[in-house]
């Protein structure tokens, strides 16, 4: 996992447990007795780590067919989901100074619109030919479009808010009102550990989505316009 405020937030090296829902893990690990152990790497070789079994799962993943195909998610992630981390909208940020018409985009196509590499944003933007040609970081895109360098970066709107915030930039950057995507997080498992410990995975999750109902941020006290709450 790498830090992404306020769900996953690792700064502390004396607290590996803040974020959202690294403490939603937690609290569900505690509830099991189960003894949560937080890694911290690229979200590439995240998935490549977990693939080959060197662990035993991963977060904050959404449900894709090619995904459920590799890794072990709760029954009927992809057609009605319930036992999820959380739901997520990802809108396009862009420089207030240029204004951005969806609608209209690619008559007015510059440098593209960024998405962080590998996420399903990132290959939606690529299936409408919208990407830009360079793979910026969150923070690295974030701050292209304040300084009105890049058309626009989509990322999980309370991230990019925070992310903004960090780098003083939050008051020349606006939030697009189209949601390019609005989905769900899980943690999936290893297809191998499921298969040993069905039981034990199914009852994780089960009770995952009973902490997150009742859940209520430790890290922050304001979850912002993202849900920990299902709307179906």
């Amino acid at each position: 996992m790498a830090d992404y405020p306020p769900y996953i937030n690792s700064l502390d090296p004396a607290d590996n447990t803040t974020g959202y829902l690294n403490e939603l893990i937690s609290q569900t690990g505690k509830s099991l007795g189960i003894d949560i152990v937080f890694e911290r790497d690229s979200w590439g070789r995240c998935k490549k780590q977990v693939l080959d079994g060197s662990y035993h799962g991963l977060f904050a993943m959404i449900a894709t067919p090619e995904r459920s195909a590799q890794f072990a998610f709760p029954q009927v992630a992809l057609s009605a989901p319930s036992r999820y981390l959380w739901q997520v909208n990802y809108p396009i940020f862009y420089p207030k100074s240029k204004g951005l018409n969806l609608a209209s985009y690619p008559n007015q196509f510059s440098t593209g619109l960024g998405a962080p590499f590998g996420y399903v944003v990132h290959q939606i933007l690529a299936n409408k030919r919208l990407l830009t040609p360079h793979n910026y970081t969150a923070e690295e895109g974030l701050k292209l479009v304040a300084q009105g360098k890049l058309d626009g970066y989509v990322v999980e709107s309370e991230i990019g808010k925070l992310i903004l915030e960090k780098l003083g930039e939050i008051d020349r950057v606006d939030i697009s009102e189209e949601i390019i995507l609005t989905s769900y997080w899980f943690l999936p498992f290893s297809r191998q550990f499921y298969q040993e410990n069905p039981e034990l995975v199914e009852l994780f999750w089960t009770t995952l989505n009973k902490n997150r109902l009742a859940y209520r941020p430790v890290s922050r006290a304001d979850a912002g316009s993202s849900s920990p709450t299902s709307t179906n």
